[in-house]
């Protein structure tokens, strides 16, 4: 932040803010109804201490999942992750669709944007860009041989946490213990289910 001016990192928040809006819309257009639907749940439970709005049209959304398919059927099962080596052209490919692609935005928008955004709704902890970028980076480094795709943290998904009530760590290990949950005993359920969810 020492050496990009805050004005830049605000263009940056706000041009993730109108991709999003957009894509909303783009959504909600789908099946206005249900979206109307999902808006009122927000807006009625986004002080609700005891149920989150988020969790209640979550909720929604896995309902008429299982109403809209009553065929889809839910396996219990160990499944642990098998390791994955990497190709030589795996990297060739990863470094031109995704590395290069996608490098500007990490920068920007998942350590610069992301730090702003948590170092002013926190101001008592520091947040460092060195940290931030550290985190991704091991991450990153190591996840991608047990069959995970690249990941950041991000200024709109911080947002939409702090905005739907995560406020404290607690959120994000009850969070992470949840897709651990998923991923180790309902794999392939989940992957059938979240294929079906609506998308609004």
């Amino acid at each position: 932040m020492r050496l990009t001016p805050v004005v830049i990192v605000r263009g940056i928040q706000f041009g993730l803010v109108m991709i999003l809006l957009k894509e909303s819309i783009l959504f909600m257009r789908l099946d206005f109804a249900l979206a109307f639907i999902s808006v009122v749940l927000i807006l009625f439970l986004m002080r609700n201490r005891f149920l989150p709005s988020a969790l209640a049209v979550f909720s929604l959304g896995l309902a008429l999942v299982f109403i809209s398919n009553p065929n889809i059927s839910v396996k219990v099962g160990f499944y642990l992750p098998s390791i994955y080596v990497p190709r030589l052209q795996d990297f060739s490919l990863s470094l031109l669709s995704v590395v290069f692609a996608q490098l500007v935005l990490t920068f920007s928008n998942a350590i610069l944007a992301t730090c702003l955004a948590v170092n002013e709704r926190f101001p008592g902890r520091r947040f460092r860009e060195e940290s931030l970028a550290l985190n991704m980076g091991l991450m990153n480094t190591f996840l991608p041989f047990i069959g995970s795709v690249p990941m950041c943290h991000g200024a709109g998904g911080f947002a939409s946490q702090y905005f739907f009530g995560g406020r404290i760590c607690g959120a994000m290990i009850m969070e992470g213990v949840f897709e651990i949950v998923l991923t180790l005993f309902l794999a392939d359920s989940v992957t059938v289910i979240f294929k079906s969810f609506p998308y609004q």
